[in-house]
């Protein structure tokens, strides 16, 4: 074998050897206020990404890179659903855009803590029609809002009142965590980034992929 040829085995199991790049999509609405989700990671992050523009009227998803205990993430702000600055069907056409042939993708699913309305249960429904019933096996659902302190309650007794809500969240495996506005909680942020082993260890690192994504294509979807 000569020296070329070596060179090119080389650097083929060089790159077979590494993990894929992991993404860390963040969806939802303006009401939600996924952004300061991402603030919160980002500010719990052990590397500081450069500081970027964090509107809700971001018409392109934006890439974030944050460490987060022993992981190297991409994390993208996506459109806001619901938005009136662009159609839900050109934001989910966006956010499939960066959905990478290359990469393993985890959902951070962003809600409001309050009731689950009719139109919230219309946004999940559009998000597993549009990527398909493999998505949940990858999605972790992020509750934000403000709530007093006397007037909290788990949010497993939240999640049980609401039955769409509740089937929802069994079909995510149970993986979700709350962020209170305009509370630091470092436990919050741990309990994401446990979450996230879950979905790579017991997808065997695959977590949602690009072929699932082609597969729902191939199967009528959009």
């Amino acid at each position: 074998m000569s020296s070329e040829e070596k060179s090119e085995t080389i650097s083929k199991e060089s790159t077979e050897d590494q993990d894929p790049e992991l993404r860390i999509l963040v969806i939802g609405n303006a009401a939600a206020e996924k952004t300061l989700v991402i603030e919160r990671i980002r500010n719990r992050s052990e590397s500081q990404s450069e500081s970027g523009e964090t509107s809700t009227k971001r018409l392109k998803p934006q890439a974030l890179n944050v460490k987060l205990e022993g992981r190297d993430p991409v994390l993208f702000d996506t459109p806001d659903l619901y938005s009136s600055a662009m159609s839900d069907e050109d934001v989910i056409r966006e956010i499939k855009t960066w959905i990478s042939e290359s990469a393993r993708h985890v959902f951070l699913f962003v809600l409001e803590i309050n009731r689950f309305t009719a139109a919230k249960r219309r946004m999940v429904e559009m998000v597993r029609s549009s990527f398909g019933e493999e998505v949940a096996k990858s999605m972790i659902l992020v509750f934000q809002g403000k709530v007093p302190k006397h007037e909290r309650m788990p949010i497993e007794e939240a999640i049980a009142q609401a039955k769409h809500l509740r089937e929802f969240d069994e079909q995510c495996s149970q993986r979700h965590v709350v962020f209170y506005t305009g509370e630091e909680d470092q436990c919050a942020v741990r309990k994401l980034k446990l979450h996230i082993d879950d979905i790579v260890q017991e997808s065997e690192g695959r977590c949602y992929t690009h072929e699932m994504l082609a597969q729902k294509r191939s199967l009528g979807g959009s």
